[in-house]
């Protein structure tokens, strides 16, 4: 068999050591084996899932409809549903599958789980609307102290994605961990203003007798506004990509977690228009890939989006004593809450405007995740150009509503690869679990290192075969890339580990590959210590990623 090149053989091999099951073949007792195991929805690759709530015109929710009762078209054109169900959910947490001491994994426990994430946006916000959210969302848990919905606290700057508290049924401890959170200022806290405005009005050029001066004059200020529009260009951009990362990450965090996600968005406005790819692109091209990678991840998370508007009321058209002339970007139409309404549509979700309140979105989210059909859909056959598809479901049935996403996207991110090794030191330090690749991890133990005063400790990772995936059309190639990173108590990185294998299969090994799945070993240096351990592995064949994370005590 022919390898890469860089690869050993002697590597190589290990990647075909086969196991059955990773979580029973790393140290599973025999009780632990005899348990049967929750049944879990099987998916394969180009499934398109649409979560699809039914409701009559009084807004009572329908549980009574067929697969025959809907019609999904995908661009216009009709599509056959291949998997249909309906789903009763209950507001329970979704738990880690049982596991041996020291084995770790990011596979969930059942399927019939709602689950609500709410977002605290500190990023597109203004520190009194922050103020705004965080005083709604503690009404919210104070008026829902004897509730058992679980929900997660989330919040977003510029510095990233920030778990405020893990998923917990238990309001009390949500309105501690939300009492902890401080509102920062953010750019639309920035006053409205021309800088150089009151200088040209006050200087000679503007009120001067000539007009040779008067233009060159004007011609300068004009100069300078375009400058500082492009400046404020700029910080909106970062803006954007910052949202847009922050939209993937959170995806990816769920997408391996079955059943439909309610996420609240607490927000004074997105920075973007919600629109397919071409529309994005022509103002944004250079985002295109981050637009389209956390487009994907959402659908995969099958999240729904409930957008909380908490914006100010102002008024678009006052233009402040201070401006003076207003510059270019001070007269536009207001877009906010056109963007929430366009999101909660895409996604299957409701936009909760200035009428309602957190409880009230939250309520409507829940309600919504209770109870609602799971209708499938393959993509034709995969051949299709990657990108997004417009998709429509209607009901057969007069007079029913029928709410779900309204497209995704297919394939790769703008016909552009995204960077793996960035992807990876992403998922390293994400406050969340990836649990779209389904792994396992054994730290089997330490050992003397050559290295003085350290340790060698050893790991195991294990890839089921129903998430790796093979080229056969490139002679059955598999490519894996595995990572881990160990910080101590401080955050601080004390250690790491990276390989990439790869190589063609024969049609034996493929079978085994697929039905069995794959073992791989790792060591690491550490000294001793507390740590806390990532783990990674991504097959580069379908992009798909998975995570975990450990304790880890070297002594």
């Amino acid at each position: 068999m022919k390898l890469p090149s860089g690869i050993p053989s002697a590597v190589f091999s290990l990647l075909l050591l086969l196991i059955v099951s990773a979580p029973q073949s790393l140290g599973q007792n025999k009780s632990e084996e005899a348990k049967p195991q929750t049944p879990t929805i099987k998916v394969r690759t180009g499934l398109v899932l649409i979560p699809a709530v039914v409701t009559d015109a009084k807004g009572n929710r329908v549980t009574d409809m067929k697969k025959e009762d809907f019609v999904v078209l995908e661009d216009g054109q009709r599509q056959e549903i291949e998997l249909f169900e309906r789903l009763e959910t209950k507001p329970e947490i979704a738990k880690p599958m049982a596991t041996a001491a020291g084995v770790f994994t990011n596979t969930t426990e059942g399927r019939s789980i709602r689950l609500s994430i709410f977002v605290l946006d500190l990023l597109n916000t203004s520190f009194n609307e922050q103020r705004t959210a965080r005083e709604e969302l503690l009404d919210s848990l104070s008026k829902a102290l004897d509730a058992q919905e679980p929900l997660c606290l989330i919040a977003i700057d510029s510095s990233g994605v920030k778990l405020i508290h893990d998923f917990t049924t238990e309001p009390a401890v949500l309105m501690e961990a939300l009492k902890k959170v401080k509102g920062r200022a953010a750019d639309k806290d920035k006053p409205a203003t021309n800088p150089e405005e009151s200088s040209y009005a006050m200087g000679q050029g503007l009120n001067s007798k000539s007009g040779t001066r008067n233009a060159a004059m004007e011609e300068s200020r004009l100069e300078q506004l375009s400058l500082f529009s492009a400046m404020d260009s700029l910080q909106a951009k970062e803006r954007i990509g910052l949202t847009l990362e922050a939209l993937r990450e959170i995806g990816e965090a769920f997408a391996g977690i079955p059943g439909r996600k309610s996420m609240i968005w607490a927000t004074g406005g997105f920075p973007f228009e919600i629109d397919d790819a071409s529309t994005f692109g022509l103002r944004n091209r250079d985002l295109l890939p981050a637009y389209e990678q956390a487009w994907r991840a959402l659908n995969e998370a099958n999240i729904s989006v409930y957008p909380l508007d908490v914006s100010d009321l102002v008024n678009p058209a006052h233009v402040g004593a201070v401006i003076g002339r207003p510059q270019p970007q001070h007269v536009h139409v207001d877009m906010h809450i056109a963007n929430m309404e366009n999101f909660a549509t895409v996604t299957g979700g409701k936009f909760c405007d200035r009428s309602w309140d957190a409880k009230k979105c939250f309520d409507q989210a829940a309600k919504d995740s209770s109870d609602y059909y799971l209708l499938g859909i393959y993509d034709r056959g995969g051949t299709a150009k990657p990108g997004w598809r417009k998709l429509s479901v209607r009901s057969m049935r007069a007079g029913l509503q029928v709410r779900a996403r309204t497209g995704y996207y297919m394939g790769g991110a703008a016909q552009e690869k995204p960077d793996e090794k960035i992807e990876i030191e992403k998922a390293l330090l994400a406050p969340f679990d990836y649990p779209a690749l389904p792994m396992t991890v054994k730290i089997t133990g330490t050992a003397a290192s050559t290295n003085k005063g350290a340790k060698t400790v050893a790991f195991v990772y294990a890839v089921p075969g129903a998430g790796i995936s093979l080229e056969a059309q490139n002679g059955n190639q598999l490519r894996l890339e595995y990572a881990a990173l160990a910080r101590d108590s401080a955050g601080k990185i004390m250690g790491s580990y990276s390989k990439v294998i790869g190589g063609k299969l024969s049609e034996a090994q493929a079978l085994q590959v697929r039905e069995k799945g794959v073992l791989f070993t790792g060591t690491m240096e550490l000294a001793p210590g507390e740590y806390s351990l990532s783990f990674v592995v991504k097959d580069e064949v379908n992009d798909k990623l998975g995570s975990v994370t450990a304790p880890l005590k070297v002594e």
